[in-house]
């Protein structure tokens, strides 16, 4: 229900409301890489880049390998940070 709320808030544009969401969501499903990765998507959208990277490497942790994920919209504004495009080339590139 957290994540399900948080997600109709990123659609809004509500961001606080949706990491509000998205952090109870971690708190209920600890070990869900899909919650961090949710989280750093408010976070990047709240402009609190190492928050954002905080989380995208606890959903790495929890088991994200998908740097097709990172296509997100959510993350353009990072798209230039050093520390982002680092974490990007940490993950496996897609099957081809």
């Amino acid at each position: 229900m957290a994540v399900e709320t948080g997600q109709k808030e990123m659609l809004a544009k509500e961001y606080l409301c949706a990491r509000q969401m998205f952090q109870l969501g971690e708190i209920i499903l600890p070990d869900s890489a899909w919650a961090s990765y949710l989280l750093a998507t408010a976070y990047a959208q709240l402009g609190e880049n190492k928050k954002t990277l905080d989380e995208l490497k606890k959903a790495r942790q929890k088991g994200l390998t998908s740097r097709k994920s990172l296509d997100d919209a959510a993350f353009d504004r990072l798209r230039n940070d050093e520390a982002f495009k680092q974490f990007v080339a940490s993950l496996p590139e897609a099957a081809k």
